[in-house]
């Protein structure tokens, strides 16, 4: 660290990102979206017109296991 605190660094600029990163834009298209029957039609599962998806979010956290051992 203390060969590192000697260079001179007073004319460069703070990055984020070694490499220099443009975003990527697109424009926006609109376009109609599908009837929410035609959408429902390949759905597995359906329940008063919504799709019927199996629980994902648990009602409590989780005990991690021990990874050290």
């Amino acid at each position: 660290m203390k060969n590192l605190n000697k260079v001179n660094i007073e004319k460069i600029r703070p990055a984020s990102n070694v490499q220099e990163v443009t975003n990527v834009f697109r424009e926006d298209k609109n376009f109609l979206s599908p009837k929410k029957e035609d959408a429902l039609k390949n759905a597995p599962e359906v329940q008063d017109l919504y799709f019927r998806v199996p629980k994902v979010i648990s009602d409590g956290p989780t005990p991690r296991k021990d990874t050290t051992k």
